[in-house]
């Protein structure tokens, strides 16, 4: 079995993911004239900010696509333009690709969807792509559920089944899923920690398909579904284990604090946080599937990729000690943090 559990690393198709991004994020930097700036001298993050004149969370998703692509370098604090970037992407350069980057602008559509992101926050506008405001109001249709529940459930079934195997996930056993989609890293733990109990928590519509993976999985008593939502309605209470997967990432970081501290609530003393997410590296300079990642979450969440870092400052903030990540498979990580 831990032969099969070895083979469930998915690299190479998050690989093929993030590339998509790659060609629209030169675009973007060449449009708000990212390389330009950097052409007058090494920046950090606050410098660029006032120069471009673009949000921050826009930036934060931009420079790690851009530094994993070689375009740009992070030395310490400040940014830097690559030798491939003074060659070839500065308009100073008779070696210029302006005219070939002009023509991209005008023939790729995730080129114009980040745009627009990049400038509804500039502007203070929510993106007409952001999701945020339909799952903190409760508000998504079937088909919308269904869409999401199913598709990413198959985006992390491997990762899932790889984690479930981790120790960490056999000293639970009694667990709160948190915007728990299909319930899939519920019924991979159950099927795994034969005596853990499990509730799914989310909305309605969600619920709806939990309940059809769970009669699959012929796991109805041991994981059953509480209707809520996580940011209006009341949590249960008294469980040793709550989990998130693929939900922080949606959110701003005020947000995120306000769910972790209502976790903190639901757990006993000496209970575990559990937090399945995809890292952003703690210099923001990769890996490029958070980064790419990150760009999805600028385009239709409110959120983005954290770093192990600005997860485990949040953690101590909402009063857990002891944070610590454990390495999952793909390009996941499982973070957690104890209830005092």
């Amino acid at each position: 079995m831990q032969k099969g559990r070895d083979l469930l690393q998915d690299t190479g198709i998050w690989d093929i993911y993030a590339s998509v991004f790659d060609y629209p994020s030169l675009l973007v930097a060449d449009e708000i004239g990212l390389f330009r700036v950097l052409e007058s001298g090494p920046h950090d993050t606050e410098a660029l900010l006032k120069a471009l004149k673009v949000g921050r969370r826009a930036l934060e998703a931009l420079l790690p696509m851009l530094a994993s692509l070689g375009l740009v370098r992070k030395v310490e604090t400040q940014w830097h333009n690559t030798e491939d970037t003074r060659l070839f992407l500065l308009p100073s350069s008779e070696f210029y690709w302006g005219g070939m980057l002009s023509i991209g602008k005008k023939n790729t559509a995730l080129f114009r969807e980040l745009m627009n992101a990049v400038e509804a926050e500039v502007s203070g506008l929510k993106s007409s792509h952001v999701l945020g405001k339909s799952w903190r109001e409760g508000d998504i249709s079937s088909d919308l559920a269904s869409t999401y529940a199913h598709g990413i459930h198959g985006q992390v079934s491997s990762s899932v089944t790889y984690a479930a195997g981790m120790d960490v996930f056999q000293t639970s056993f009694n667990i709160l899923d948190v915007g728990a989609g299909a319930g899939s890293f519920s019924i991979a733990i159950a099927n795994r920690n034969q005596n853990a109990k499990f509730t799914l928590l989310d909305l309605e519509p969600i619920l709806n398909i939990s309940r059809q993976y769970i009669k699959n999985a012929g796991l109805e008593s041991r994981v059953t579904c509480h209707r809520a939502n996580m940011f209006r309605d009341p949590w249960p209470r008294g469980f040793d284990g709550v989990l998130f997967s693929n939900i922080l990432h949606d959110w701003s970081a005020d947000e995120c604090k306000f769910l972790l501290r209502e976790a903190h609530g639901s757990l006993v003393p000496g209970g575990r946080i559990m937090i399945h997410e995809i890292l952003m590296d703690d210099d923001q300079q990769g890996p490029p599937a958070a980064a790419a990642f990150s760009l999805t979450m600028l385009i239709r969440t409110e959120g983005k990729q954290y770093s192990y870092a600005e997860m485990s400052e949040m953690l101590v903030e909402c009063g857990f000690r002891n944070p610590q990540k454990q390495k999952a498979s793909g390009y996941y990580y499982i973070v957690t943090g104890e209830k005092p």
